[in-house]
Order: structure tokens, then sequence, then C-alpha cells
């Protein structure tokens, strides 16, 4: 698949990762990736370290891990830039050929229907439905971060709970 190419052709290949991009639409990085906003890609790496740090107790291979995610994020905001860049450039040209048919437009001073401007409460109702969405959407990415995170500390705790209850044992011995 492009995705595990691409991966492997970067050196940044994770099962993990492999799994969880195609889920945010990234199922060519070349193409897609740059389509990934600021939070998404801010959740992917939240999802991954959560399940990284309760899968792996090596600290090297925390930082193997890392640095996979930071070459992921340099190339995603490389696209990033590029992308907008090509969108700059996209709307200047289309800027240059309004001017070009409004100064036409003048020269042959064609008359303009007037129309009532009424706003549109459909409109209106429709935006607020989205913002109340996009609230909601925040809200929910926001609980499953925060459970994760619980749940991380929660194994954690465990963990130590249990070196400390095998430490006591040994100094009753």
């Amino acid at each position: 698949s492009p995705l595990r190419q691409w991966m492997q052709n970067n050196q940044v290949f994770d099962k993990d990762l492999f799994r969880l991009f195609p889920k945010y639409g990234v199922n060519n990085p070349e193409k897609d990736l740059n389509k990934l906003s600021e939070e998404k890609w801010t959740e992917i790496q939240n999802i991954v370290l959560n399940e990284k740090r309760a899968e792996l107790k090596d600290n090297a291979a925390n930082l193997r891990f890392k640095k996979k995610l930071n070459k992921i994020t340099k190339i995603w905001k490389e696209q990033k830039k590029t992308k907008n860049k090509d969108n700059t450039d996209q709307s200047k040209d289309k800027q240059k050929k309004k001017k070009r048919i409004s100064t036409k437009s003048k020269k042959m001073k064609t008359p303009t229907p007037t129309t009532p401007s009424t706003p549109s409460t459909k409109y209106d109702n429709n935006n607020n439905n989205d913002d109340e969405k996009n609230e909601l959407d925040q809200l929910r990415l926001e609980n499953r971060r925060i459970r994760r995170e619980l749940s991380s500390k929660n194994s954690d705790f465990n963990r130590l709970q249990q070196e400390y209850n095998s430490y006591k044992k040994q100094k009753e011995d």
C-alpha cells in the first residue's frame, strides 16, 4: 500500500500509526498528509503516544518512537507550507482574473440587477448547528484523551503498587 511504502521509505514505519492513519483519511501520505488539521494531527499523536507509553517500558524505545513522530511532524509541516503557498498562488491568480473580468464588465457598462438582501435564517441555523457539532466533537475528543491518560496513569499506579508490594515482601523476608 502507498502508506506502508511511504512510511518505510521515510524510515518511520510503526504498526499503530499504520493502523491509525487511514482512520483520519491518510491513505497516501504524499497527497493526504497535508490535509490533516493541526487538531487531528495532535489527536493522532496523543493517541499513539498514550498507547506506546502503556506498551513500552523501555525509555530507549520510547525515544526512538518519538523521533519517528518528530520526523513525520516535520514532513507534515513542510507539506502544509507548500500547500498554503500553492493556495495563495492560486488565489492571487483568481484575483487577477477577477480584476480582468471586472474591468471588462465596467467597459461594457451592463446594468446589474438589484435584489433585496434578506438575511438567510436557514444558513444561520446551519452555521450554528455546525458550530455546535464541532464543539461537541472537540469535547468528545478531549474526553477520549483524558480517559486514555487516566487509563495510562492507572496502569502506572498498579505497576508501582505491585513493585512496592514485592519490595515490602522482600524486606519482611
